[in-house]
């Protein structure tokens, strides 16, 4: 199988050619190029309603369209008009349509609102290629930020001159930019940010955190087991009902308050005498579903219940992911005049030497610029979070399928995160230790590791080289 794709935000053919995918010089070459044209694309002014009569009709013999973006790009009207006039087209998405009755019922096997059923076994044609996979490690966040949040037509033909013959490409893949927005964020007041942040759910144990929280401490809601005594079991719904208890109390006492407006926030943090600036925002959960934010970590299905159970009876974001994205000149010049533009709102050095300052950035025109140029960026990478990301995702799909009236813009979409510039991060190591051999030797283990992983030695500590498999 061949592969054609077009992204107006990658400029580097040679990202395309290191996986094999052949890059069309415009959104029309693809239309007569693909069999397969698989959409990921956003809801914005100029995507709506952009996908319609001329562009399918264009589709090679039998091609089929598969739209994973949103409803809002499909020119309903448009589709049901070419797959009337040609029966060879098939179109396959997983948002219903309004249209969805009048489709099923003109042209039966040919409109599946469900691909997983419909689509033949046979191995999955399509893949995140490295360029698009590729991420950055970073340095974990050692504290939370001290902010929450409620959950509460382009012309396709332009960008390129059309191939004056057909291409052989079995498969189109279109990927999108990501899509953030300003919150009003749920924070304390200045002299209580100090006492209120607190390290993330699972850098500490549950005694570890009863230890370290202090009154106004965010551990009672992230981690309200310690409430308890004895300690509770974490899973336990009367942990799940505390902590519902303690963040309306939070809000009542004043310890947390949230925003008139909606704004980005500057957050910095210094360790280790370096400090890094992020943004905090909100990114949308249908980014995670169609690799616009990237992932490098598996996850577990019960820590991920675990986080959903909090965002659902809280319908809030209480802790920030953790993102990195790539450099940009104007988005370090807009934090640097934030930064230096006004005194921070909050800025403390906590209990383990790490400072932390954040700005709510009032300006909105400097807001608005934001938003605009994150729609350049092309990915956001993961660097810690993975399960609240994930969990965030599925919370909102699951809102997205009880709402009928789905639009994409609902506060259920939308995650807290805090992005980085990758090159303010740095890579740290991650350790575990082995307690037990389990009856091997050393250089057993170290054979046995030499299978999935690439070692050296480590001149700090004299350990051995790891040795090739």
């Amino acid at each position: 199988m061949n592969v054609i794709a077009y992204d107006p935000f990658v400029t580097d053919d040679a990202l395309f050619e290191a996986d094999g995918v052949k890059r069309a010089a415009s959104v029309g070459e693809l239309y007569e190029a693909a069999d397969f044209l698989s959409l990921h694309i956003p809801a914005t002014a100029q995507t709506r309603g952009s996908i319609g009569y001329e562009l399918l009709m264009s589709m090679p013999k039998g091609a089929t369209l598969v739209n994973t973006a949103r409803k809002e790009v499909i020119d309903e009207a448009g589709v049901v008009r070419a797959m009337t006039e040609r029966e060879d087209l098939k179109y396959i998405t997983d948002i219903a349509p309004d249209a969805q009755a009048e489709m099923a019922g003109k042209f039966g096997k040919r409109f599946s609102p469900r691909p997983r059923r419909w689509v033949p076994r046979r191995p999955r044609p399509i893949s995140t290629p490295d360029w698009l996979r590729r991420g950055r490690s970073s340095i974990s966040s050692r504290r939370a930020t001290p902010v929450s949040r409620s959950t509460g037509k382009f012309d396709s033909r332009r960008g390129g001159t059309r191939s004056a013959g057909r291409l052989s490409p079995r498969l189109l893949i279109l990927y999108a930019m990501v899509r953030i927005k300003p919150f009003r964020g749920i924070r304390p007041p200045k002299e209580h940010a100090a006492e209120v942040a607190s390290r993330p759910y699972d850098v500490l144990n549950s005694a570890e955190a009863k230890a370290e929280a202090s009154e106004r401490s965010l551990l009672h809601i992230i981690k309200p087991e310690i409430d308890f005594d004895p300690i509770a079991d974490e899973h336990a719904e009367e942990v799940y009902d505390r902590a519902v208890e303690n963040f309306r109390l939070w809000r009542e006492r004043g310890w947390l308050q949230q925003d008139e407006e909606e704004h980005y926030y500057v957050y910095a943090q210094t360790m280790d005498g370096r400090t890094q600036y992020g943004l905090a925002m909100c990114c949308h959960f249908e980014d995670y579903r169609n690799g616009a934010i990237k992932k490098h970590e598996l996850t577990r299905p019960d820590k991920e219940e675990d986080r959903m159970k909090h965002v659902r009876c809280q319908r809030a974001n209480i802790e920030p992911v953790f993102f990195a994205y790539p450099d940009n000149a104007e988005i370090d010049a807009l934090v640097e005049g934030v930064v230096k533009g006004a005194a921070p709102d909050y800025d403390f050095t906590a209990e383990d030497g790490f400072g932390h300052r954040l700005w709510v950035i009032r300006d909105r025109k400097v807001n608005d610029r934001i938003t605009e140029i994150f729609k350049d960026i092309p990915a956001l990478y993961v660097a810690d979070g993975h399960h609240r990301t994930a969990a965030a995702a599925r919370v909102g799909e699951e809102c997205m399928l009880r709402n009928p009236n789905h639009r994409g813009d609902e506060e259920y979409c939308f995650f807290l995160a805090v992005t980085f510039p990758a090159s303010q991060l740095r890579i740290i190591d991650y350790n575990r230790v082995v307690r037990d051999l389990n009856g091997m030797t050393p250089a057993g283990v170290r054979r046995g590791a030499a299978d999935g992983f690439r070692g050296g030695e480590d001149r700090r500590r004299g350990v051995p080289p790891c040795p090739s498999a």
